[in-house]
């Protein structure tokens, strides 16, 4: 067996794997003699990888045995209740487990995906679903909020701060994906979806499938809120250089820069325990000193398509031809 393909299945089922074990088998990749497969109540993943065989194997074990070895081939096979990992000059042992429940739960999937049709993802799914994940609510108390809600060739999220919109190159069906998971969907670079009782599945070209739950909720009609009329300002693309920088020292969870912008100046700075920076640029602008809290990748990411901003008293809107973002702004 390659090296490389085993490399390739591992690494794209390990988000599926717990980072506790609570559930012992839920830190554990299932072999079941075609595919690998990761599961942890949230989200299910699976890729082809022919083993013939079917086994339990601790996933963090198996990860770094076939990422440290060196061997371009290398034998896998059980005996007993171990599996045999074996190249020309390597022979190792690892333990395995068995788990009914956990086998039960995936067979539930299994199942419902064999009624599957699947239809095409949009070609601008990915980007539109990651823009909008920046500004979803962290908390899971928040319930939809935590999610990117997807219905119709519409796109959007919000954390009651920020909105996020985006405009799909064609229509879906209703979904709302927690925003914590986005970046593992996007990840196995899906080109189809199908939605079925409980699960939400994803499934790329070379069919490797994310499956998420499925959230049931409403969402609030934000809509109202991202039409205003206000002042248009043009952000010199050289304050990106300042947000990278700052980036570096703002909250891994929940990363803020603060922007503000004065009569010829725009300043981009962040303050936290690991540190402080501060950025100034020249900017065409006359008019009241704002201040406003921003994702700076999010920023980053739409001043690649635009750098005009529309500023009313309480909010601004940057918008591009498929994606708007309006946050508030900050009271000083």
């Amino acid at each position: 067996m390659q090296r490389k393909e085993i490399e390739k299945a591992l690494k794209a089922v390990k988000p599926g794997v717990a980072n506790k074990d609570i559930v012992e088998s839920m830190t554990y990749f299932f072999l079941n003699g075609t595919h690998v497969i990761s599961y942890n109540d949230k989200i299910s993943i699976q890729h082809p990888l022919k083993t013939g065989f079917k086994a339990f194997v601790k996933a963090d074990d198996l990860m770094k045995v076939v990422f440290a070895c060196t061997a371009m081939e290398m034998d896998m096979a059980m005996k007993e209740d171990t599996l045999n990992i074996k190249t020309k000059r390597l022979n190792v042992k690892l333990a395995t487990i068995e788990d009914p429940e956990f086998l039960t739960r995936t067979d539930l999937i299994a199942k419902s995906l064999k009624k599957a049709k699947w239809k095409p993802l949009p070609n601008n799914f990915m980007d539109s679903i990651e823009l909008c994940s920046f500004v979803a609510a962290s908390m899971e108390s928040e319930y939809t909020l935590s999610c990117v809600k997807v219905e119709g060739k519409d796109c959007v999220a919000s954390d009651n701060q920020r909105i996020a919109m985006a405009t799909l190159d064609s229509e879906m069906d209703l979904m709302y994906l927690k925003a914590n998971e986005v970046k593992h969907i996007t990840a196995i670079q899906p080109a189809y979806y199908y939605i079925a009782k409980a699960w939400v599945h994803f499934k790329s070209e070379d069919d490797c499938i994310f499956s998420i739950r499925k959230v049931d909720g409403s969402f609030p009609d934000f809509s109202q809120f991202v039409k205003f009329k206000g002042d248009k300002v043009s952000l010199p693309k050289t304050i990106l250089e300042g947000t990278e920088i700052a980036s570096i020292f703002s909250d891994t969870d929940k990363p803020l820069i603060d922007v503000t912008i004065s009569e010829g100046a725009c300043i981009v700075s962040v303050k936290s325990v690991g540190g402080s920076s501060k950025f100034k640029s020249k900017i065409k602008y006359k008019g009241p000193d704002l201040k406003f809290t921003i994702n700076p990748d999010f920023l980053s990411e739409m001043m690649k398509h635009s750098t005009d901003l529309i500023i009313a008293k309480d909010k601004i809107r940057l918008t591009t031809e498929n994606f708007t973002l309006v946050t508030s702004l900050v009271d000083e």
